[in-house]
């Protein structure tokens, strides 16, 4: 059996993270996916990175699981107002609670981090309480390990430029998606793009599968971030190891693609 490998690449700019990318591929590919992610944080809307970190990490083929993608569902807004508004319907429509919803949304138009800034990681969000649950508010949990098998990435990109989809950051944004609504306890997950040249946005869930929104924020700006909302009687420390461990690849294209008004 082919050896498979985590290659993950993290870039900063004076401290500030602006930049993440994963992959899972052979010893084969790593030189060349290697100089593209260097590129990429080379060439970012916001900058040219200032320090880029490369992670390189065989994987135990024994503990890789296997997930079938999310559908995907366009919900189409007039503008970001009207986009937080259909989110936030659609996450009380899995019984999330008004007020936590929107401490949600403030916490990514405002800056998750104690400072006002993005982070690296994600909020983990208690669904009873509002509670954040990360070990550290200014770093967050990250989602890593996890792609696509490379004759699904190619199914995906036509499956996109069929239904004229973004190709740029939604296969990245619904491979995070679909491992983290995975968990048994990651009841829906809200993303806000932190990217100042894109305003768009998801919500994930098992329910309904990746929801993208055209409109989540205002044109240029740069705060945003991921919200993972958790059942409050979990074992915290099995839901990081999970998010931030567990190695995930797709193996299958759920083809279903459709836009709702």
């Amino acid at each position: 059996m082919e050896e498979l490998y985590s290659l993950r690449m993290r870039a900063s700019k004076q401290g500030e993270h602006i930049s993440g990318a994963e992959k899972i591929i052979s010893e084969q590919e790593l030189n060349s996916n290697m100089q593209q992610l260097v590129t990429r944080a080379r060439e970012h809307s916001q900058g040219q990175a200032g320090e880029i970190n490369i992670t390189i990490e065989q994987l135990d083929q024994s503990e890789l699981k296997q997930l079938r993608s999310l559908a995907i569902t366009t919900i189409d807004v007039a503008d970001y107002q009207a986009g937080r508004r259909k989110a936030k319907s659609l996450l009380q429509r899995l019984d999330l609670k008004t007020d936590i919803v929107d401490k949600a949304i403030n916490l990514l138009a405002t800056g998750p981090s104690p400072s006002g800034a993005n982070m690296r990681g994600s909020v983990l969000l208690d669904i009873e309480t509002g509670s954040r649950l990360e070990p550290d508010q200014s770093r967050g949990i990250r989602a890593t390990k996890m792609d696509y098998q490379a004759k699904i990435r190619d199914r995906l990109s036509s499956l996109l430029v069929e239904h004229g989809l973004n190709q740029s950051h939604l296969p990245e944004a619904l491979a995070v998606a679909t491992k983290v609504v995975s968990h048994p306890q990651i009841v829906a997950e809200l993303c806000i793009s932190d990217d100042p040249d894109y305003q768009a946005g998801y919500v994930a869930s098992s329910e309904f599968g990746y929801c993208r929104f055209p409109y989540l924020k205002p044109a240029a700006k740069d705060l945003g971030g991921r919200i993972f909302f958790v059942d409050f009687n979990i074992d915290l420390e099995e839901v990081i190891d999970y998010l931030e461990e567990a190695p995930v690849l797709i193996d299958q294209l759920n083809p279903q693609v459709r836009s709702c008004f």
